[in-house]
């Protein structure tokens, strides 16, 4: 079996709130499911274990398993993104101008002004172009498919470019 996770020393990568599975490593390297709960509790959950024993997995609240990159990408969010996304219905997205705490515009402003993004503003970026075209509004197409795998990808500013022609193209305009 594998899984994609980190290791339960790293918690930290994830948001506090991140839901996970928490699997066993045994001595022949296999994985055996624990338990699950959230990030913030693996202290107390495996607080009598030898954390290096474990691997989290990151799912979102129905237990539906989440992209790694997605989870960290929000585990390195400002705390008011945390906020907003979690109260993300996962039908209809969030309009950035609708974000709460103020950081997510400056960011998609800085962007539209071509004034260059710092790695935690493109990972606060793609966390938003991830949970928009996650929404189950959006009609199921290979577009659709193709831009919920690749938006993962994005790691510079040239991704979120090219991601967003790939969007605008079928008539997915986040900004």
């Amino acid at each position: 079996m594998s899984i994609k996770g980190i290791y339960a020393t790293e918690w930290q990568k994830f948001q506090p709130d991140q839901f996970v599975n928490i699997w066993q490593m045994s001595c022949e390297n296999k994985l055996n499911f624990y338990c699950e709960g959230k990030s913030s509790d693996i202290g107390e959950i495996l607080s009598d274990k030898d954390l290096e024993d474990f691997v989290l997995e990151p799912v979102d609240e129905e237990g539906n398993v989440m992209p790694l990159a997605q989870a960290i990408a929000l585990g390195n969010a400002p705390d008011g993104w945390r906020k907003i996304e979690s109260g993300f219905d996962g039908q209809l997205p969030l309009y950035w101008k609708n974000e709460v705490s103020g950081r997510l515009e400056p960011i998609v402003i800085k962007y539209i002004n071509q004034e260059g993004l710092e790695e935690i503003e493109i990972n606060v970026l793609k966390s938003y172009l991830a949970q928009w075209v996650n929404a189950s509004s959006f009609q199921l197409s290979d577009e659709i498919v193709n831009l919920r795998s690749s938006v993962n990808a994005i790691a510079n500013v040239k991704n979120i470019d090219v991601w967003l022609d790939q969007a605008l193209a079928i008539g997915i305009d986040p900004l």
